[in-house]
């Protein structure tokens, strides 16, 4: 005899899915046949709902217990059948059936082999799911994580803005370069510069954290600096600093908080002599490198708290 496997799906407590029409000669395939888990006259359905294995070598003896209707066979109807739970550690994933037209087609020596199948399918039903769930778990990953990534490059095209530009250090150098390489998209280091027809401001700063943290951060210490400079027309180095620390402070409730973010910065103003540039330095916790004409490298010494470091006197 010819066997037609039927797989059942189950997707949700309600409905099966089973593969019919068969031939002995020949396997039709056709249209999908659903079932409602409540008709507990079909066997599938009784097979699945109390988990208990079928084992019929002649149909028409019992056909008073079960319903093998016409329209969901659409063909003759088998007389020996098998349906066997596929499970895994008690979990129900579907049923493994095989049919035949004849009677006594089946003996316990094929149930013993199909349930050794049967373990084999149910592994394998139950990893494919567990893998359709997994991809779809990634898929969902994969787009959050494309929608916060979009997200940090339109923040970093906002901190961008913040930065001088190109053009401006051409205008006020002959020679210069600038290194910015950002642990994350957006960042917590920032440059500032400004400048007067007297002199011309430059700061590098390195803030607390990183990433999104940082380039808040990175925010306010570039609006504390517009206000310190352009706003209330502070250049003295030492009194910028004296301001944003003290802004600081004041942002983050330090006097009243254990809160400890700040900013360490390098500070220069630079007023072009003829001949010279004068430049005047202050840091927090940031030094000044110096190379001469002879190319010999000398630094001096920031001072050695923070901006916002929690001092108290």
């Amino acid at each position: 005899a010819k066997f037609s496997d039927k797989f059942i799906d189950i997707d949700g407590p309600l409905h099966m899915s089973s593969s019919k029409n068969f031939k002995e000669e020949n396997l039709l395939s056709g249209a999908l046949y659903m079932s409602a888990l409540e008709n507990e006259k079909l066997p599938s359905v009784k097979c699945f709902a109390q988990s208990e294995e079928i084992f019929i070598n002649n149909l028409q003896e019992v056909y008073d217990v079960f319903s093998i209707s016409t329209e969901e066979n659409r063909g003759e109807i088998p007389s020996s059948l098998i349906y066997l739970p596929l499970m895994v550690e008690k979990r129900k994933v579907g049923v493994l059936t095989v049919q035949s037209f004849k009677e006594d087609a089946y003996s316990p020596s094929d149930l013993t082999l199909l349930k050794t199948l049967g373990s084999y399918v149910s592994i394998a039903l139950d990893n494919s799911k567990a893998y359709d769930q997994v991809t779809k778990v990634n898929e969902q990953i994969k787009e959050k994580n494309q929608q916060i990534t979009d997200s940090l490059r339109y923040a970093l095209t906002i901190e961008e803005a913040i930065l001088p530009t190109k053009r401006w250090f051409e205008e006020q150098f002959e020679d210069f370069f600038v290194f910015y390489k950002p642990k994350d998209i957006v960042s917590g280091d920032f440059y500032w510069a400004h400048h007067t027809e007297e002199y011309k401001i430059i700061a590098a700063i390195d803030c607390t954290g990183h990433g999104v943290p940082g380039a808040f951060m990175s925010m306010i210490g570039n609006s504390l600096f517009n206000q310190a400079v352009k706003e209330q027309k502070i250049s003295s180095p030492a009194k910028i600093l004296e301001f944003i620390n003290l802004h600081i402070k004041d942002v983050f409730k330090q006097d009243s908080t254990d809160n400890s973010e700040g900013m360490d910065i390098c500070l220069c103003k630079i007023i072009d002599r003829e001949g010279y540039s004068e430049v005047t330095f202050a840091g927090a916790k940031r030094p000044l490198y110096i190379i001469d004409e002879s190319r010999e490298l000398t630094s001096l010494k920031g001072d050695r708290i923070s901006i916002g470091w929690p001092y108290k006197k």
